[in-house]
């Protein structure tokens, strides 16, 4: 059965490359078999109504984005309250988030802190209107190899692969996070 693309879309594929997802509206500033819409997500004014986003899935794209705040203050224009945003990228600490010249900026689970309204109002900033506000629901990673073998059989506490995550390199190759726009 072929992709059928609704008029409004609920659910987005930032960044799609060519990867096709079922169910979703593919975009990126390339037209391949899979982009729905051609535009660059680093512009304002995407075309899509306020709040009128459910879901959006992005892999391997937020580290080639340059200006983080615009891009996040655009994505929480068009996200409908609750909605959700699963981000998929290199680790920070992962030779794979510095070996891409078109990298822009490392992901780290505290990066994503910066764009929750109550976890800045905590931690005393307040000086910058950051325009949005997302709320971390859920955070995993992908493990190398040897570290996943560890962990499996319980050759490795949590509370090691805690401490191996924060202080070595090449431990979580990728990061996953889930956030939730709040408009209330």
């Amino acid at each position: 059965m072929p992709y059928q693309l609704t008029a409004n879309p609920t659910k987005l594929h930032l960044g799609c490359g060519v990867r096709r997802m079922e169910g979703y509206a593919g975009i990126d500033r390339v037209k391949t078999n899979a982009t729905d819409y051609v535009f660059d997500l680093e512009q304002p004014n995407w075309p899509f109504e306020d709040s009128s986003i459910d879901e959006v899935v992005m892999i391997h794209f937020l580290e080639h984005i340059h200006d983080h705040m615009g891009f996040f203050r655009e994505l929480y224009r068009v996200m409908k309250n609750d909605g959700e945003v699963k981000i998929r990228g290199p680790h920070a600490l992962s030779s794979g988030a510095w070996q891409d010249p078109t990298h822009t900026k490392p992901l780290h689970e505290e990066f994503f802190l910066y764009f929750d309204n109550y976890w800045r109002l905590s931690q005393g900033i307040n000086y910058a209107d950051y325009g949005c506000d997302f709320v971390t629901i859920g955070k995993g990673y992908i493990l190398n190899e040897d570290y996943q073998k560890w962990k499996d059989s319980g050759e490795l506490t949590e509370e090691q692969l805690a401490f191996d995550m924060k202080h070595k390199f090449n431990v979580a190759q990728e990061l996953m996070v889930v956030l939730r726009a709040r408009k209330q």
